[in-house]
């Protein structure tokens, strides 16, 4: 182009509301540009980086920092790989849980405060940097588990695939009992399986939690237990009245 051309183009790109130009491939920033954009007040970066690379860093970048979010109070585990969210109310025992599935070697990435943000049609939780690492424990105090455990006891984020509810138990509900219902829990618009755990003296809520997250990696390769055993058991079922109608034809 022509300086007159170049002027021009750049002229009428200064006129819409830019946020910034950025310049990749560590290319030099014309000095019409430049001249222009000062004019606007419009910051121009530059990279090294190929167009491509930078664009995708860029796209990244502002998924995650504009991403919607919810503040969530609840403990926030990697428990083989998946992220675990303990929920109820303050005192029934989720930092309790948590401090023992620590101490079986699952990580800890957030306590008492959960950042989630949706990103995509994922759900990504972390914590808060001034309470990171850290728990709180009734009757003990506040607790580092990166100093007590190591580096390998925690996280920094994790992609959430299960919520535990606990809650006090209710000798008048009817408790699921073998596991064919199944919940949800809505956060940002997306549904997570979730599990209602009861707790009363007894039941040893960190294992349950434990099974939980193994039974869950089952349901998500496809696997239900409690279908399965349904099936199991009605066809016994209908196998033994065929035997009882068969038995009967042969009394009569």
């Amino acid at each position: 182009m022509t300086s007159e051309k170049v002027d021009r183009v750049i002229s009428i790109f200064c006129s819409y509301p830019i946020p910034c130009f950025l310049i990749t491939c560590g290319l030099e920033t014309p000095p019409t540009l430049l001249a222009r954009a000062d004019e606007k007040g419009i910051p121009i970066l530059r990279s090294k980086l190929p167009s491509f690379e930078c664009i995708t860093a860029v796209r990244n970048y502002l998924e995650e920092n504009l991403a919607p979010e919810e503040k969530i109070h609840g403990v926030l585990l990697d428990l083989f790989g998946l992220g675990v969210l303990i929920i109820g109310k303050s005192g029934i025992g989720k930092s309790e849980a948590a401090l023992y599935l620590i101490t079986k070697g699952h990580r800890l990435i957030s306590d008492d405060l959960v950042i989630i943000r949706r990103i995509g049609s994922t759900l990504i939780g972390s914590g808060v940097n001034i309470l990171e690492h850290n728990m709180e424990i009734r009757g003990l105090g506040i607790v580092n588990i990166r100093d007590l455990f190591g580096v390998m006891a925690i996280g920094k984020q994790k992609q959430l695939g299960l919520v535990i509810q606990l809650e006090q138990w209710n000798p008048d509900y009817e408790y699921d009992r073998l596991g064919l219902k199944e919940e949800t829990y809505e956060i940002l618009g997306i549904e997570l399986p979730c599990l209602k755990t009861p707790v009363k003296p007894g039941r040893h809520i960190g294992t349950i939690i434990e099974i939980a997250a193994r039974n869950q990696f089952l349901k998500n390769m496809g696997y239900y237990s409690a279908k399965e055993f349904d099936r199991q058991l009605s066809e016994h079922l209908a196998s033994q009245n065929t035997k009882n109608n068969n038995l009967e034809s042969e009394l009569a």
